[in-house]
């Protein structure tokens, strides 16, 4: 299973919308899609905001 998957998985299993995820890590819906589509590789700060959001570690990004 790819990052993609598994951002989508985590955030359906939390009963978050990309929106709600986004907000949450302060930044736009339309970037924390193009990072779960896998069309941008976040920033250390922007991927650890997505991390806390998510329950996971940050290096998750940064893997491969």
């Amino acid at each position: 299973m790819g990052l993609n998957q598994k951002l989508i998985d985590l955030r359906t299993q939390k009963g978050l919308s990309q929106e709600a995820v986004a907000e949450q890590a302060g930044i736009s819906r339309v970037y924390y899609t193009m990072i779960e589509n896998g069309t941008k590789c976040p920033a250390p700060k922007v991927a650890k905001n997505i991390a806390k959001v998510l329950g996971i570690e940050w290096t998750i990004f940064f893997e491969n």
